[in-house]
């Protein structure tokens, strides 16, 4: 006989979703951070939590729109700016796996993902006036992010990669 639990107070999800997301089972942490964001919609660590699992899946948009609630809300840290920045890029230009039909229909049943990174930064996009802006405001938050760590290598990185999509190759490759 198996008891679970269903927990209504913010604490005890808090745990739950640290131990979900421990076990990388991201569809039943994502399941307690709405269940904690229903009980407290300004619930800002929640929010940030929310966005870094859909960016690790590949959900840019609501990444992004998670990760930019849980900066107007006071979260700061060079990680959740650097992260807002893959958001951004991401839905222009996604260098991770894609999601499966059937995932997207179901993403609550997600138990574990793993992303693959592709160095391989070509095709480029079709650069419309509204995706340069993106990529420039993840350029920015890439700026910000630099202003609160010492370790810059993976923000040049970034940077080199949203510039070489942008085609300022002189600029990219002077990034890497």
């Amino acid at each position: 006989m198996t008891l679970e639990i269903e927990p209504e107070d913010v604490w005890t999800l808090r745990i739950k979703t640290d131990a979900h997301i421990s076990l990388k089972e991201l569809g039943p942490a994502l399941t307690c951070i709405d269940r904690v964001l229903a009980i407290d919609p300004n619930n800002y660590l929640f929010l940030e939590k929310k966005g870094k699992i859909l960016l690790s899946l590949g959900f840019f948009s609501d990444a992004a729109a998670a990760l930019k609630q849980a900066i107007n809300g006071g979260r700061t840290s060079a990680d959740l700016y650097t992260q807002y920045g893959d958001a951004l890029r991401g839905q222009i230009y996604p260098r991770y796996g894609l999601i499966s039909h059937q995932d997207l229909q179901n993403i609550r049943d997600l138990k574990w993902r793993v992303n693959n990174v592709f160095l391989d930064i070509w095709p480029f996009p079709d650069l419309t006036p509204e995706k340069i802006q993106i990529l420039g405001e993840a350029m920015d938050w890439y700026d910000r992010s630099a202003t609160l760590t010492i370790e810059g290598a993976p923000l040049w990185n970034r940077k080199g990669i949203v510039a070489s999509i942008l085609r300022d190759f002189d600029s990219g490759s002077g990034l890497f």
